[in-house]
């Protein structure tokens, strides 16, 4: 299974690079992201005020649906009951239990280079070893720091192994949903993939240094796994 993870995450990458080749640039700072985040929800808002000033509706302040097109994706994430929205602290994850001496295979006090990745493996079943969740670790400073010190820039979920924890986007999607319902929320992928044993609905932010990929199995057309990632220079 981790191998599996690991070359899907590894092909992923590559197929990113490849797609985004000629894009330019490094990656994008936190700054200049939480800029392009409240310059695209204000020209939502906008957009929607207008709507309603057509249609004559009037809405209540913080009504919606749970699931809505949206026209940007904020990488947040309901995990467990807790909140999150990446990139954040790894600390935070150590704070809550989710790393600790028995579910965390990786070494958190492991040197990183900077603008490089760690992959962490997260288990609660020490029987089969096998790892429930895939935490992606970047240090987007300009220093080499410990693991720990870095943020949590990414996480693969595969429905298969969410025995033993919960998980959903804060758009609404959650594992199971079909492709049809992403697309509602997220809008048409920039890269539809066809593989042997999947398909993978791909979707590109922030000139690639963002990303989300959706994977569903060619038997059932429900979401099985999802891989997204936010780097970002510190």
């Amino acid at each position: 299974m981790r191998l599996k993870k690991v070359w899907r995450f590894v092909s992923g990458v590559v197929l990113t690079a490849v797609l985004l080749s000629g894009c330019g640039g490094g990656s994008a700072s936190i700054a200049d992201i939480l800029e392009k985040r409240a310059a695209e929800e204000n020209a939502e808002t906008e957009v929607e005020a207008e709507d309603e000033t057509e249609s004559g509706a009037e809405t209540e302040a913080g009504e919606s649906s749970a699931i809505q097109t949206e026209t940007h994706f904020s990488f947040s994430f309901e995990l467990d009951g807790r909140n999150y929205r990446l990139p954040f602290d790894a600390t935070r994850f150590q704070e809550e239990g989710l790393f600790n001496d028995f579910t965390i295979q990786g070494n958190l006090d492991n040197d990183l280079e900077p603008d490089t990745m760690q992959i962490l493996f997260i288990s609660e079943d020490e029987d089969n070893g096998e790892e429930d969740l895939t935490i992606f670790i970047y240090n987007g400073t300009e220093e080499t720091k410990k693991v720990i010190d870095c943020q949590v820039s990414g996480i693969s979920v595969s429905v298969a192994d969410l025995e033993h924890h919960s998980f959903a986007l804060s758009n609404g999607l959650k594992p199971g949903d079909d492709f049809a319902t992403v697309c509602q929320v997220m809008g048409e992928p920039d890269f539809y993939s066809e593989e042997d044993n999947y398909d993978c609905a791909f979707y590109n932010y922030y000139d690639g240094d963002g990303e989300v990929r959706f994977y569903f199995h060619k038997d059932d057309p429900s979401w099985s796994s999802i891989d997204m990632t936010l780097n970002v220079k510190q």
